[in-house]
Parts: structure tokens; C-alpha cells; sequence
């Protein structure tokens, strides 16, 4: 029987009734499996397919695990929602437990110890965005962010990217670029957390010639490094209170002034932000200013946790190892993991065990190990794998151009290369 806890779990999971740009196909059917093999198929005719031991229902199956009246299956606004009816033993789709949700093309549903999968006989939902292979995806709230990514991308307008660390805000902020009128011109991009506050107004505006101490000639900051193009802010909510006023009048005026100047200059840059930050909950504490918050929240941009999309990790998979095959119990330990890292998590476990595995296939130990927690550290050893692990992000995000890396960090190039020397950090294999 499931428990009480659990179904209510179950319970809190909300419907999203999402109309997509074009109509699904009307033929959809599950298929019944029995050791791994398909052994039936069951056309989905009617508006609402009943599921159970009982011989009244449309799809009756022969599992103890499996209650009278179990699940139903309703076509509504053109999609399928799979309803579980207060089941004994839960239903699951990818391994989740649900009690209300939308069926998705090759979704696994699991009820008892009877396996369907769910199809559709001319598949039409895009599982990639059309705006880059990179950026997959077949939830229904993704469905619907890659159609409202299509109209975005041509306009001038401010995007701001809402999501969890690793749930692919840059990614997003690429394609937007990518598909616009701005694409030939660069796309620039900083992490405002990840520079000194006394750095970033330089960064941002540039300054002259003596504006402070060590600065010996004039640099140009990364607005006009991104003039005609497209500036991308991401961390905006780690933004130093003092330089949101300034950041605000770039988007009112369309001009910076840099640090000693006293000229104004006029620029042509497109902002996205980016931010895993509460920035409600920020202007209500006073820490990110209310005016800038609405001049950057024009079109947000919401990226759910890979927690809610677990349906996306086989398409995930397929995608980071390529050639690789992963056995069933290894899968079923990803669906269970909790992913606070997101989608960068999912990849550097898998980028993990791939080098575990001896053979083209992934099993359930490699996932263990690289699951597992690590031993407690010293601190001075914690803080030596968390600048080991910002190195590598940095490298990775910059192509592993070692020059733009050290820019990047605002270190000298020597440093970064006796910390790659010392961490031994080497680029991935092809």
C-alpha cells in the first residue's frame, strides 16, 4: 500500500494544461512490455482510456500490484494526462510518482510491476529547441518556452532568465543571441558574482587614463565590447547595490559613462540577466533596487530544476554520452537523485562515469561511485576543491582559452597556469 506521505507528495503535483503551436497527432497507443520486450499494443480511441484488475476497465492487466480501478488516461486540449485514483502501490511516470500529469512521446509509465510506454504513432513534439541542438527538452513547460524563445529572439527587447545554478541560463542566452538581427556582432558575457566589487564598474564602463591607481591607459569596458551585440549579466542579482543606479541608466538612456570620465557615450547593446536569485524577495529586503528589477523583468524567462523534468533525463543521457549505452538499474539511481546541480550535475556524473566504465556501457556501479558522497575534508582541502572546480567551469565556459580565462578571473595569466599545473586540470577529451 502506498503511504500516506508519499501519495500525498503525489497530490501536490500540479496539472499544466499547455496548447502547443501545432496540433498533436490524434493516433497515440501504449505499449505493454513483459521482460523487456514488447508484447501488446493498446490504441488510445476514446477520450478516456480506464486502467485496472477489473474486467470493465478499457486495458485490463493481470498484476497483483495493480488495484481494481488504477489509472485513467484522458485526452484534454489536445494532450494526454495519465490520473492516478488513489492506487495501492502509486503510479509512476520515468520513475516519478504521480497523481496527475502530461504524457510526453516514449514517457515510461509504471504501474504495479507492469511496464507501458506511451506513443504517439506520428510524433510531433520537438525535442530540441529551435534554436539550437544543445537546449532539449520534451516537458510540457519547455515545449513551451522553446515557442516563446522563437518570438524573443528577433526583438531588442530585455530578457531575464529565472532558473536554479546548471539549469542552462547561458544556453538560453546564446540561442536568444544566436537567432537575432544582432548575431553577427559579439555576444559578451560576465558573471557579476564572480568579479571583485571594486572591479566591476571598470569592467562594466571602462575608465580613463588615471581614473584610479593602476590605471595606466584607457580600457573599454564590456558595454561597448558588446556595442551592436548583445551583453549577457548573469548572477544580475549579485549586482553591488551602488552600481544598480548606473546599470539603471543604461537602460533608460542607452549610454555609459566610464570610471574618471565626465562624457556620457551612447551604445546599442541588447541586456539579458540572468539570475538563480529571489529578486521579488530581494526588492522587498532592499537589496536589488525596485526600479531596476521592472526594467529587466520585461520578458522573464522561467527554467524549471531538472527535479521536475526528470522525463528529460533519458533524452539528456543520449545526448552527453553519445555512444554509450546505460543499463536499467543505472537509470532508475539517476531518476532518484535529487540533482541540485541541474543539468551540469547530470553531465559531470555522466562525464564521470563514463571514465569509470571500461566498456561502451554505463552500469549501476559507475553511477553509484560517482553519486556517492566524498569523505569529510579539512578546510583547507574543501577550499582547494572548490577553486580546482571554479577553474574548470571558468576554462570550460571561455573554450579553454587560457588568455580569456585569466581575463576573466582578473588574474594574471602566470597564476592561472601554475594553478592548472598545480589542480593538473586538463581539457576533456573530444
Amino acid at each position: 500500500m502506498l503511504s500516506d506521505a508519499r501519495y500525498m507528495n503525489a497530490q501536490k503535483t500540479k496539472t499544466l494544461v499547455i496548447p502547443l503551436s501545432s496540433p498533436l497527432p490524434k493516433e497515440a497507443f501504449l505499449i505493454l512490455y513483459h521482460e523487456g520486450y514488447p508484447t501488446k499494443h493498446y490504441p488510445l480511441l476514446k477520450q478516456k482510456i480506464s486502467i485496472g484488475t477489473a474486467n470493465t476497465h478499457d486495458i485490463v492487466l493481470k498484476d497483483p500490484y495493480v488495484s481494481s480501478h488504477h489509472a485513467t488516461i484522458e485526452k484534454k486540449e489536445g494532450l494526454y494526462f495519465l490520473m492516478d485514483h488513489k492506487s495501492r502501490n502509486g503510479t509512476f511516470l520515468n520513475n516519478t510518482l504521480i497523481r496527475e500529469t502530461a504524457l510526453a512521446h516514449q514517457s515510461y509509465i509504471q504501474l504495479g510491476k507492469t511496464l507501458l510506454q506511451f506513443e504517439y504513432k506520428t510524433p510531433k513534439l520537438k525535442t530540441s529547441s529551435p534554436l539550437g541542438d544543445d537546449i532539449i527538452s520534451q516537458h510540457p513547460l519547455m515545449q513551451q518556452l522553446f515557442g516563446t524563445l522563437e518570438k524573443v529572439a528577433p526583438l531588442k527587447t530585455t530578457v531575464m532568465i529565472y532558473g536554479e545554478t546548471g539549469t542552462g541560463k547561458e544556453l538560453i542566452a546564446q540561442a536568444l543571441h544566436r537567432q537575432s538581427g544582432r548575431n553577427k556582432n559579439p555576444l559578451v558575457t560576465i558573471n557579476c558574482g564572480a568579479i571583485p566589487k571594486e572591479l566591476l564598474e571598470s569592467e562594466l564602463f571602462g575608465h580613463v587614463k588615471g581614473a584610479f591607481t593602476g590605471a595606466h591607459t584607457h580600457r573599454q569596458g564590456l558595454f561597448l565590447a558588446a556595442d551592436k551585440g548583445t551583453l549577457f549579466l548573469d548572477e544580475i542579482g549579485e549586482l553591488p547595490l551602488d552600481l544598480q543606479p548606473k546599470l539603471l541608466r543604461v537602460l533608460e538612456q542607452r549610454e555609459i559613462k566610464p570610471v574618471g570620465s565626465e562624457r556620457y557615450q551612447k551604445i546599442d547593446v541588447r541586456i539579458i540577466a540572468a539570475t538563480h536569485r529571489n529578486l521579488p524577495k530581494m526588492v522587498q529586503e532592499e537589496t536589488f533596487r525596485e526600479d531596476l528589477f521592472y526594467r529587466l523583468h520585461l520578458i522573464p524567462l522561467y527554467l524549471p530544476p531538472l527535479r521536475d523534468r526528470k522525463e528529460d533525463i533519458p533524452l539528456l543521457i543520449h545526448h552527453f554520452t553519445k555512444n554509450m549505452s546505460i543499463t536499467p538499474k543505472a537509470l532508475k539511481l539517476l531518476h532518484q537523485h535529487s540533482w541540485p546541480g541541474n543539468i551540469r550535475e547530470l553531465k559531470n556524473v555522466l562525464e564521470r562515469a563514463k571514465v569509470l566504465s571500461h566498456s561502451p556501457i554505463i552500469t549501476e556501479k559507475e553511477i553509484q561511485e560517482t553519486l556517492s558522497h566524498s569523505p569529510l575534508k579539512s578546510f583547507s582541502q574543501t577550499l582547494e576543491v572548490m577553486e580546482k572546480s571554479m577553474l574548470y567551469d571558468f576554462l570550460d565556459k571561455n573554450q579553454w582559452n587560457k588568455t580569456a580565462t585569466a581575463r576573466a578571473l582578473s588574474i594574471p595569466k602566470s597564476t592561472l597556469l601554475d594553478k592548472i599545473k598545480r589542480y593538473k586540470i586538463a581539457a576533456p577529451r573530444a
